[in-house]
């Protein structure tokens, strides 16, 4: 199925709402006025996205459109490599174990996504950005990760025809997406893989937002504290690095996922207290009844 005249939903549309939905919790809970902070950082990530989404779609950034985009036989997914159906009650998944499924059964030196035919080359790459800018317009989400995960293969397989650096910016703008899209499992593991190139070394700046992606992965993923709270360390240790606009956005970016790590603390133990609280009432109730 082609592209071709196809329209597709602007950011206003329920699937974008979805994917940048505000970071407050069901509860309207914060720390020390947090919420209004991480909503408002989080709105500016998501113009961030959406105008890189329309620049490399071949679009003006600014407000999206309904306008069609044609790119030829894309991505989300059937066997034939067309474009699975749009769904605007469809949301982004938590990113368990099974979000990554398809990355863990590839592996890293295999195509994730064989169906849909790209070349190694900076322009493959191009239109598989492409792609996965229209995939996310969909409310594709899992094949928006999907799509990634073969751009990073393509970018393996293309060898010295990539220059580091773009190697390195494709890994950064991977892991930006899956942060975005909150599938935390694939961001971990994006950030990791990024971090422990050594061949396509990111920059300091780029290292640092990593670090927090990852530690917002890990506390998100397996309430892993303490290695969150060492990614956050080093994050703010890397951007004394960093110039001064660029440090500025990333002790932002830390001090969010501070008051995040803060607030699931204080999340974890009033769910542990009232589960105790809970077990001591079963056990009241359970004596009375015995006594009775």
């Amino acid at each position: 199925a082609s592209l071709d005249n196809l329209a597709f939903p602007s950011c206003d549309s329920e699937p974008c709402k979805s994917l940048h939905g505000a970071m407050d919790r069901k509860d309207g809970g914060g720390v020390g006025g947090g919420d209004d902070k991480r909503a408002a950082l989080r709105a500016k990530m998501k113009q961030v996205l959406e105008n890189k989404t329309l620049k490399s779609a071949g679009a003006e950034p600014g407000p999206a459109s309904n306008s069609a985009i044609g790119t030829g036989d894309a991505g989300g997914a059937d066997a034939g490599g067309g474009v699975a159906s749009s769904s605007s009650s469809r949301k982004p998944e938590a990113g368990g174990v099974s979000a990554i499924s398809h990355v863990v059964a590839a592996g890293k030196d295999e195509d994730p996504w064989p169906e849909v035919p790209l070349i190694a080359t900076s322009f493959g790459i191009e239109d598989g950005r492409k792609r996965a800018a229209e995939l996310q317009r969909r409310g594709e989400f899992e094949s928006v990760a999907r799509m990634w995960s073969k751009l990073m293969y393509l970018a393996r397989s293309a060898g010295s025809a990539l220059l580091a650096p773009e190697v390195a910016a494709l890994a950064r703008d991977r892991c930006e997406v899956l942060a975005l899209l909150e599938r935390w499992a694939e961001t971990e593991a994006a950030c990791a893989e990024a971090l422990g190139s050594s061949e396509a070394r990111p920059l300091p700046a780029d290292v640092a937002r990593m670090l927090l992606w990852r530690g917002r992965a890990r506390a998100e993923l397996r309430r892993d504290f303490e290695g969150a709270r060492g990614d956050l360390s080093e994050a703010l240790r890397t951007s004394d690095d960093c110039e001064s606009s660029s440090k500025e956005e990333i002790r932002d970016e830390a001090e969010e996922l501070d008051a995040m790590l803060k607030e699931i603390a204080l999340e974890d133990d009033r769910t542990a207290t009232e589960a105790a609280a809970s077990a001591v009432r079963c056990a009241a109730a359970a004596a009375t009844a015995k006594s009775a």
